[in-house]
């Protein structure tokens, strides 16, 4: 009877991970293993401040997926405290507010990824949506417009221009887009 009670309390034992096994899961796509991972490491107290960024800016991203916003938004706005260079970071954040509709809070963001590097495609595009969220169809076509001029293959800005063309009332000048966008990646739209 001994036996079987030490066998159940061993097998209730949470697996414990080395540091470089907890870091693999934090970056990885398992959000609620991320999660854990990070928090992890971060409550550890052995990680300098630019890993540090980097495990709030995982563990922000992981919330984000599980719709977490406002824990996602607080992780984000402490890796941008200890590293705000880091335009990743900005652009991150402002998908949250855009998934929370706060239109004017995520262009923001992305305007401040852009200052820090003005060739993250992702920001560009993000922009784009924005404009398109907001009925500013002349402006998403211009943000458009330049996420193309620095990426001529980028099937999503092609296929936002394209859909914001329509808006506008250009239909044939959104179809060759959305046309060339589907040229470039079948699955762009789907």
């Amino acid at each position: 009877m001994m036996t079987l009670g030490i066998v159940l309390l061993v097998s209730c034992k949470t697996k414990s991970y080395t540091r470089e096994e907890n870091w693999t899961r934090c970056a990885g796509n398992d959000a609620s293993a991320s999660i854990a991972a990070c928090t992890v490491l971060i409550d550890s107290g052995k990680e300098p401040p630019s890993k540090l960024s980097r495990l709030y800016y995982d563990r922000g991203r992981s919330y984000r997926h599980q719709g977490k916003y406002e824990r996602s938004l607080q992780d984000y706005d402490r890796a941008i405290e200890l590293n705000s260079n880091d335009a990743v970071v900005f652009n991150n954040r402002g998908l949250v507010y855009m998934d929370r509709r706060e239109y004017d809070l995520a262009m923001q963001d992305f305007d401040q990824a852009l200052r820090i590097n003005p060739k993250l495609d992702l920001a560009l595009l993000n922009r784009c949506t924005i404009y398109y969220k907001k009925g500013e169809y002349d402006n998403a076509i211009t943000a458009c417009d330049q996420a193309i001029q620095l990426f001529p293959n980028y099937a999503s800005a092609y296929y936002d221009r394209g859909l914001a063309k329509r808006k506008n009332g250009d239909q044939t000048g959104g179809d060759a887009d959305v046309a060339k966008a589907r040229q470039l990646n079948p699955q762009v739209g789907q």
